[in-house]
């Protein structure tokens, strides 16, 4: 039995999650199981990893509607990148976070994120902080859809 290490085996995983048929119904769990392992090796192996150039990749594959038990930790990851103003998570002039909001809400309104989780409570005090930077929030919302808003109403209801 051959076991790759993290840096030889980041090659494999990020070939799964570009596969064609990765998000097909019988693949979308190992897809989004191989997502939260690059997510992991960055977030506890990053010297195993060029970060800065796997970071805009993993954070684009978000959110992980299937996989609810890896969710969490990919929403913790998340959670740790913006708490720690990543400049690549949220871009220049927090150009993404837009993008974030949509995959809070996503994790919200597929029961990725769940009241009870640690990360929820993390994740609404990142929208909170939103919420008093005026134009921000104007911007975050409007690119949300209904079903959207509403998550975010009930993720800062709950949280």
């Amino acid at each position: 039995m051959i076991i790759a290490t993290p840096r030889e085996a980041l090659p494999l995983l990020v070939g799964v999650i570009q596969s064609p048929d990765s998000k097909v119904k019988e693949n979308v769990n190992a897809t989004e199981n191989c997502i939260s392992a690059v997510g992991k090796v960055m977030r506890f192996r990053p010297e195993c990893a060029n970060v800065n150039e796997i970071l805009p990749h993993w954070h684009s594959w978000l959110p992980l509607n299937e996989d609810k038990e890896e969710a969490v930790h990919t929403f913790d990851f998340l959670c740790d990148l913006i708490e720690s103003n990543n400049p690549i998570v949220l871009g220049p002039d927090n150009a993404n976070l837009p993008k974030i909001f949509q995959i809070i809400a996503e994790g919200v309104t597929n029961e990725s994120v769940k009241s009870e989780d640690a990360c929820s409570k993390r994740l609404a005090n990142v929208i909170r902080q939103v919420q008093g930077s005026g134009g921000l929030w104007t911007q975050c919302v409007a690119m949300l859809n209904e079903t959207q808003q509403k998550a975010i109403q009930d993720l800062l209801n709950t949280a």
